[in-house]
């Protein structure tokens, strides 16, 4: 758990794709929805799993799975639906929660061996003891919890964050330990117990961002050369960037959005002409700006 752009599924995507080449599949959470209403079912994981692993269920049997924003599936409070009793349904809250305590413990589950998912197609036993499962999400809300506990965590935050529902927040292990939290914050207590250990992630510090940029804007300068211009950004404009990213709390994922805008713009005024020059990125009344100086 981390607050967004902090590096979390690009994390686990490095390792496991990466280094180590095991099977994975990363989810979106928010597609799915309990069986039997319009949405995902939650046993189509284990079948992305297996066609990620080459159709072969064997080696998808130790692979990992990647539940991607995990925290958009907690659930509204309410004490028929968390006894599980009643005919009021949550489904793509607490429904989806419920369905995914039997994949997670272990055990065999039947899954469908085509994508037609119809009920009549062919199916195959798929074990969950030995594939890893990471469930990944922000939970930007989660910080007001701590503030109503009185945990104190929050003096470490930055003097200038504002109150409330912040993106950013730090927490430390201890802190992220206390499934109480999570209770409130929508989830089934024995959902999080199935999980072996909660890691916090704090916001990236201006100097990381600083080489996520500096490695992004050398994409940038390449292709602005391939077209016949070279592409200079003036120092003060990577701090204005970084400090945009930090007070916006969008992480290393914001750095791109403050600065294609600018780059499209003028990408889309000198590209396909087969023109030369220089593109000089600059910082004007508090805004990114640039000149263009075409070669005779």
């Amino acid at each position: 758990m981390g607050p967004t752009g902090c590096g979390k599924t690009y994390l686990i995507e490095l390792l496991f794709g990466e280094i180590f080449k095991i099977p994975f599949v990363v989810v979106d959470m928010t597609k799915f929805t309990e069986s039997g209403y319009v949405g995902d079912d939650v046993v189509n994981i284990l079948v992305q799993l297996v066609y990620s692993a080459n159709e072969s269920i064997d080696v998808a049997e130790c692979g990992v799975v990647v539940l991607d924003e995990f925290d958009k599936i907690a659930g509204a409070y309410s004490s028929a639906r968390f006894a599980g009793q009643g005919t009021t349904k949550d489904v793509s809250g607490y429904g989806v929660q419920r369905e995914l305590l039997k994949i997670l413990e272990g055990s065999d589950i039947q899954i469908p061996l085509d994508f037609g998912f119809s009920s009549r197609s062919p199916r195959a036993l798929i074990s969950t003891k030995d594939i890893t499962f990471f469930a990944v999400g922000a939970f930007s809300g989660i910080r007001s919890l701590f503030e109503k506990g009185g945990l104190g965590f929050l003096s470490k935050l930055e003097d200038e964050e504002t109150a409330g529902d912040s993106i950013a927040y730090k927490l430390t292990e201890e802190e992220a330990d206390d499934i109480t939290h999570f209770h409130l914050f929508g989830f089934l207590p024995e959902l999080i117990a199935r999980f072996n250990r909660i890691v916090p992630f704090a916001p990236l510090e201006a100097e990381t961002l600083r080489e996520i940029l500096i490695l992004r804007l050398q994409r940038y300068k390449k292709e602005f050369e391939e077209e016949g211009f070279e592409l200079s950004i003036e120092p003060h404009v990577t701090e204005f960037v970084i400090q945009e990213a930090q007070r916006r709390q969008t992480g290393a994922r914001g750095l791109d959005v403050l600065l294609s805008k600018h780059l499209e713009e003028v990408a889309f005024e000198i590209f396909g002409k087969k023109e030369e020059g220089k593109v000089v990125l600059t910082v004007s009344q508090g805004k990114v700006t640039h000149v263009v100086k075409r070669r005779a």
